[in-house]
């Protein structure tokens, strides 16, 4: 995990946005310190012209790779998947 966010860090740093014309989906924590703004959903607005779906998880942030959150990722993800086919 800590090689995949120094990995991630690296690309911010590197990448030039440009508009993606799909679906996105979105998983939000909702259990938030009080020093972290949420992000809301709408700031991919002007990246993402098909619409931002949004999934709520009851978790913090930093708990999204914990077993139930990602067993909530992967159900809405196998989800999306199967309407593609």
């Amino acid at each position: 995990m800590r090689r995949s966010y120094v990995n991630s860090v690296e690309c911010l740093r590197e990448h030039e946005p440009t508009v993606y014309h799909g679906n996105a989906v979105f998983f939000r924590s909702l259990l938030l310190p009080d020093w972290m703004p949420s992000i809301a959903p709408e700031v991919w607005q002007a990246f993402i012209k098909s619409g931002v779906d949004v999934y709520d998880l009851d978790c913090r942030h930093k708990d999204m790779c914990q077993p139930e959150p990602l067993r909530q990722i992967a159900e809405v993800v196998a989800a999306k998947l199967s309407e593609e086919e």
